[in-house]
């Protein structure tokens, strides 16, 4: 099963994916991509200005092999409850 990275990237900052995970195939990487801006956006609405950054996801053997962008704006941010983990509505389709 393939080995896949999910680096973030800006133009200034890149943070990197040490460990990976191995996923099916190409669509199940993107999807995971797509997942994991939608679990990161809650958290940087409010701080620094977001645009540009995208996913960036390689594996073990080609390196490079999708970038998912995160979107242009988020909809949403909902809390259901005070100690909750904040879920947000993003324009990502899949």
């Amino acid at each position: 099963m393939p080995h896949y990275f999910f680096d973030f990237l800006s133009v200034e900052e890149r943070v990197p994916d040490g460990e990976g995970v191995e996923l099916t195939d190409l669509r199940a990487a993107h999807l995971h991509a797509s997942r994991i801006i939608q679990q990161t956006m809650p958290f940087i609405a409010d701080g620094p200005d977001w645009r540009g950054w995208v996913v960036d996801v390689r594996d073990e053997r080609e390196g490079h092999v999708l970038t998912v962008p995160f979107p242009a704006r988020m909809k949403s941010v909902e809390y259901h409850r005070r100690d909750a983990m904040p879920t947000a509505t993003c324009d990502i389709q899949v």
